[in-house]
């Protein structure tokens, strides 16, 4: 893991001691962010699926969305803070959240061990060194595709102005094969998202 992931991960590691307790209640409360039907949409052209798996899922908003639409999928996912997923897991009933860097939780996941793995602005927070990386472990852990809904851009560059390490990455390069769709409106820096179904 390159240091630019570390410093990232630890950010996020310790997010809820600065920014208080309420900040992963906000986070939960964000369901209804329109990226996150979008993120649905783009799900239903992969179904039937029976297991969904998001890296980097902090307290479950987009399992919660993907619950409501398929009730029986099994969910599971990561998070590197642990308020976040003690949140989720209490909110997400039988999903298998574990508490570890998003790195650390692909490499552990046996190959096609979810039908689709998803992320949603966590490949942001990996160094140039390491998204590349995480593509290949999030294709080799699924079964039918995967589903990045990240801030993309031409070339790996750093976003100016954060206390933390936030990366917009070239993702339609990375995934040639994947579908792309803007994202409408943008979420925060979260512009796009592709679609790439295993081969």
């Amino acid at each position: 893991m390159s240091l630019v992931t570390t410093d990232a991960t630890l950010y996020w590691q310790t997010r809820h001691l600065t920014a208080g307790p309420e900040w992963v209640d906000r986070y939960w409360q964000s369901r209804a962010m329109p990226h996150r039907a979008q993120i649905i949409r783009a799900l239903r052209s992969l179904a039937p699926f029976a297991s969904v798996y998001e890296a980097g899922c902090n307290a479950g908003p987009n399992l919660a969305c993907i619950r409501a639409a398929w009730p029986a999928v099994t969910l599971a996912g990561c998070d590197v803070n642990p308020r976040a997923v003690a949140w989720a897991t209490e909110w997400l009933v039988g999903a298998r959240i574990t508490c570890e860097s998003l790195l650390d939780a692909l490499v552990t996941l046996a190959p096609h061990a979810h039908d689709v793995i998803l992320s949603c602005y966590a490949l942001a927070y990996l160094g140039p060194d390491d998204v590349a990386t995480a593509i290949s472990l999030m294709r080799r852990a699924a079964r039918l595709g995967i589903v990045v809904a990240e801030p993309m851009g031409p070339r790996s560059e750093r976003v100016d102005g954060l206390d933390y390490p936030e990366w917009r990455h070239p993702y339609q390069a990375l995934m040639p094969r994947g579908e792309f769709c803007a994202v409408q409106p943008p979420a925060d820096r979260l512009n796009g998202l592709i679609v790439e179904r295993c081969a």
